[in-house]
């Protein structure tokens, strides 16, 4: 027994240091892509039973596909990311449907709306509350970064810094242009919003969002009630519009209303005389200028007061105007662009204008292509580096390159 004691350590001890077998290695979940692509083609796409209309897969901005059963559905052999949707028309609330999951949807009423579509998607049911005008639909793959051209917009809510009047989509980019490159640059909160609405152009509100989009703003704006008209000067523009219910006092009522409800401290405004002479640009800003003295007063508009309390604008700028002006410095290079100066962010922010390329207003923002303009100082004589201070009750500008002397942004 005692010999064997020796040869039973040992074996106790070989037996102690091998080696527990290794389990076998199991699938993992494969990782999530850096990109999401585009796999609208790979989908069957349907409404109503029947295969969605081309004009609305075809990534072009001037079709549409009208949805009368308001009920869309996607089948995909690929997990699905999301659903980016675009609408001819201000779209009803809508849901999103995967299994027993869903989604309410289109609270905003964007124009262009993406939605990211429950982990593990192989199909979508979109249902509106009503028949729709789809521009486009586009299937993303799951993916941790989306396609540039994806717009993911946050909705024109709480205070701005800055409110811009445009009378049309691309004014913005022409006589307003560096403003909103330069106020996103310096980290202010910027509201655009539109006196029109191209109600009869299939293309000039994807333009307007694109160009913004552009700039890097992702605050949706505010697109108006009236219908963009061509008018020669401001009493031919009442008539037109006149003609259609629309009266002067509701347009300044409008304008204290967005006074009103988002509080800017620094309001651009157009030219008095409407740059080129254009009747809808005098009346922008006539109204706008009208607004300023009134949107303090609670006896004034009451709806709005009671709803937004009153406002009374800090600073307000009138392109052109020959009082109090400044030289608005827009040639700087900006790093947030990489670069680029806040008028050649502009310059590319209207090339998203592709309907207006080719006109007049494009060599005035851009040159030829023999002559190009590279700097603002080479703007003709509607240049958007010359403004006035209209309008101050923080006091007169001192340095006057720029729209922010005396003012504090809000904290965000």
């Amino acid at each position: 027994m005692k010999k064997l004691l020796p040869l039973l350590l040992v074996l106790f001890l070989l037996s102690a240091c091998a080696k527990e077998p290794e389990e076998p290695d199991l699938p993992s979940t494969p990782p999530l892509s850096e990109d999401a692509e585009v796999i609208t083609g790979a989908c069957r796409i349907t409404a109503g039973g029947a295969p969605l209309p081309a004009e609305a897969l075809d990534g072009d901005d001037a079709t549409f596909a009208f949805v009368g059963s308001g009920v869309i559905t996607v089948k995909s052999d690929r997990p699905i990311g999301g659903v980016y949707l675009k609408f001819d028309e201000t779209p009803p609330e809508w849901t999103l449907r995967s299994g027993e999951v869903s989604f309410s949807c289109g609270k905003y009423g964007f124009f262009h709306e993406y939605q990211p579509a429950p982990v593990g998607s192989l199909e979508l049911t979109l249902e509106f509350a009503g028949a729709v005008s789809v521009t486009d639909v586009c299937i993303l793959s799951t993916g941790k970064n989306l396609p540039d051209f994806v717009q993911v917009w946050r909705p024109a809510e709480g205070l701005a810094d800055v409110m811009l009047l445009s009378c049309h989509a691309d004014d913005e980019h022409i006589f307003f242009a560096g403003a909103i490159p330069d106020a996103l640059a310096r980290g202010a909160e910027v509201q655009v919003c539109y006196f029109t609405d191209h109600v009869d152009n299939h293309v000039r509100r994807h333009e307007l969002l694109n160009g913004l989009w552009a700039t890097g703003l992702r605050r949706y704006p505010v697109i108006g009630y009236l219908p963009d008209l061509p008018m020669k000067n401001e009493a031919k523009g009442l008539k037109k519009w006149g003609e259609l219910g629309f009266t002067f006092d509701g347009m300044v009522e409008s304008q204290v209303e967005l006074y009103r409800k988002y509080k800017p401290q620094i309001v651009l405004i157009h030219d008095i005389d409407g740059e080129y002479g254009h009747g809808a640009h005098m009346l922008d800003s006539h109204s706008a200028r009208d607004a300023l003295g009134v949107s303090a007063d609670p006896a004034v508009y009451p709806a709005s007061a009671e709803k937004y309390g009153v406002w009374n604008v800090p600073k307000a700028y009138v392109h052109l105007f020959g009082q109090n002006t400044i030289d608005f410095e827009i040639d700087v290079p900006l790093e947030y662009y990489g670069g680029l100066t806040a008028y050649q962010v502009s310059q590319n922010a209207f090339r998203f204008h592709v309907s207006q390329q080719g006109t007049r207003y494009t060599e005035w923002l851009l040159g030829t292509a023999e002559a190009p303009i590279t700097d603002s100082r080479d703007f003709p004589e509607y240049g958007p580096r010359y403004y006035g201070l209209y309008r101050t009750t923080v006091g007169p500008d001192e340095i006057k390159t720029d729209f922010y002397e005396h003012i504090t942004f809000y904290e965000k």
